[in-house]
C-alpha cells in the first residue's frame, strides 16, 4: 500500500484524449514523482472499459501483446497500444492510488473514414 502523503505526489504527464487510425499505434503517458524521497513507490494501474489490465506495470488478466506497459517504481507507467483494432476504441484509465485518476477516450477511426470525413469537410467548404 502507498504510504506516502498524497500531497507530495504531482503529475509529470496525464494521459489524454487520443485519436489513432485503425492499425497505428499510441502511446498513452502517465508518470508521477514525489517530493519525499523516503516515500514507498506508488501503485499504479491501468483500467480499459473498467477492467484493470496492468497493475505496476504487470498484466492482470489474459492481456494482448499489443498492450505494453513502460513501468518503473519511481512513477512512469506509460500504456502503448500496437496494431490498433477496432475494440480498442474505449475509455482508458490510470490511476495512481492514494493520489488521483485520469480517464481518457481512444478513438480508433479507419483510413478510409478520415478521409471521407475529410472531403466532407471540403465539400462543405466549397458550396
Amino acid at each position: 500500500m502507498f504510504s506516502a502523503f498524497p500531497g507530495s505526489l504531482t503529475w509529470v504527464t496525464q494521459p489524454l484524449d487520443r485519436n489513432v487510425t485503425l492499425g497505428g499505434s499510441v502511446l498513452l503517458p502517465c508518470q508521477v514523482q514525489s517530493s519525499d524521497p523516503s516515500a514507498s513507490p506508488p501503485n499504479m494501474v491501468w483500467n480499459k472499459a473498467g477492467v484493470t489490465y496492468f497493475f505496476n506495470g504487470n498484466p492482470t488478466q489474459d492481456v494482448s501483446p499489443r498492450y505494453s506497459v513502460n513501468y518503473t517504481a519511481s512513477g512512469l507507467n506509460d500504456l502503448k497500444i500496437s496494431s490498433v483494432a477496432l475494440d480498442d476504441d474505449a475509455f482508458y484509465t490510470c490511476q495512481v492510488f492514494g493520489f488521483d485518476m485520469v480517464q481518457v477516450k481512444l478513438n480508433v477511426h479507419s483510413k478510409y473514414t478520415t478521409m471521407a470525413h475529410y472531403g466532407l469537410i471540403l465539400k462543405l467548404l466549397l458550396y
